[in-house]
């Protein structure tokens, strides 16, 4: 799925989304309508496996599925503004939450960010962890027991209509890609 992004003409770049999920290309589509600079790039997306359980669970698996995601993006589309977005349980105080992890890629330059948390019940994490995260996601048990449920977009039931997945994914890609931008020019790398 390749669609062009535009904004004001002042630079062209190639972004490759290591994924072909709806929810996360269209919250780099809503980033790249934030940026200033508008680069009338092209979104590219790539079928890419996370090589981490369905459910990752914790800081490390989930950076690691980011990493691999934005990795084979990059592998697959050189030269292009690369993006792994991962989603995962993290375990907190008083139970756990969902976050996604933001990697972006441009040649050896790597910028990571993560999204704000959001509380997910106990009881449903525990049951996916029973049926196991390697196959199953928190959000399809959700989706088993509340049929209106996105198992995709379980943040969206989880608050009552109020907060979406893309609505999370957005800030972190933001400034991953303000980032990326940022050091583009300076390091004087070649524009797509």
């Amino acid at each position: 799925m390749a669609v062009n992004v535009k904004q004001r003409p002042s630079c062209k770049a190639l972004f490759s989304l290591g994924s072909k999920s709806p929810q996360k290309f269209l919250a780099l589509y809503q980033a790249l309508q934030e940026l200033p600079i508008d680069p009338d790039g092209r979104i590219e997306t790539i079928d890419t496996d996370s090589r981490v359980n369905t459910q990752p669970f914790g800081h490390e698996e989930t950076l690691l599925g980011a990493r691999n995601r934005a990795i084979a993006a990059k592998v697959f589309r050189p030269g292009s503004i690369a993006i792994g977005i991962e989603s995962g349980i993290f375990k907190i105080e008083n139970g756990y939450e969902d976050r996604a992890i933001v990697v972006a890629c441009l040649g050896d330059l790597e910028f990571v960010e993560t999204s704000a948390g959001l509380a997910l019940p106990m009881d449903i994490v525990e049951q996916a962890r029973l049926l196991g995260f390697e196959n199953t996601t928190f959000g399809q048990v959700l989706a088993a027991s509340h049929p209106e449920v996105d198992h995709r977009d379980p943040h969206r039931f989880l608050t009552d209509g109020k907060t979406s997945r893309i609505d999370l994914l957005v800030p972190p890609l933001l400034t991953v890609l303000r980032q990326t931008l940022a050091f583009k020019p300076r390091r004087n790398l070649p524009q797509v």
